[in-house]
C-alpha cells in the first residue's frame, strides 16, 4: 500500500508541475493583465472586484478551465476553457458562450 501512495504523490506532484505552467502574469484579449499564482488562483490586476480560479482538466492537452469570479458574492462570471500553447506562452480557446478568448504571458 505504500508503494501505491508513493505513485499517487508522485502523480499527484507531476499534475501540479503540469497546473503551475500557467502561474505568472498574461495580457488578455480584453486588455486584462492576470496574475495567476502557484496556488490555483489568480487576481485581475487593478480590481479588488475580481479573483480567479484555475484548473488544469486535460493534462496531455494541457486544458485549463479559469473561472472569473465575484470576489464579494463569490459567484462565476465568466468561465473559460483555455489550451496553452506556444510553449507557455499564449492562452487561446472558448468562453462557455462560445466567445473566443485569448491571453499572451508577459515576461
Amino acid at each position: 500500500m505504500v508503494i501505491g501512495a508513493g505513485a499517487l504523490f508522485a502523480q499527484r506532484g507531476l499534475q501540479l508541475n503540469k497546473q503551475n505552467e500557467i502561474a505568472g502574469r498574461w495580457q488578455w484579449f480584453s486588455g486584462a493583465v492576470v496574475k495567476f499564482d502557484n496556488s490555483g488562483e489568480g487576481i485581475e490586476e487593478g480590481k479588488d472586484t475580481i479573483k480567479l480560479s484555475y484548473e488544469l482538466i486535460e493534462s496531455d492537452n494541457k486544458k485549463y478551465r479559469v473561472k472569473w469570479i465575484d470576489s464579494k458574492t463569490e459567484d462565476t462570471i465568466f468561465t473559460d476553457y483555455l489550451y496553452l500553447k506556444n510553449n507557455g506562452t499564449f492562452l487561446e480557446g472558448k468562453s462557455v458562450l462560445g466567445q473566443i478568448v485569448a491571453a499572451n504571458k508577459i515576461k
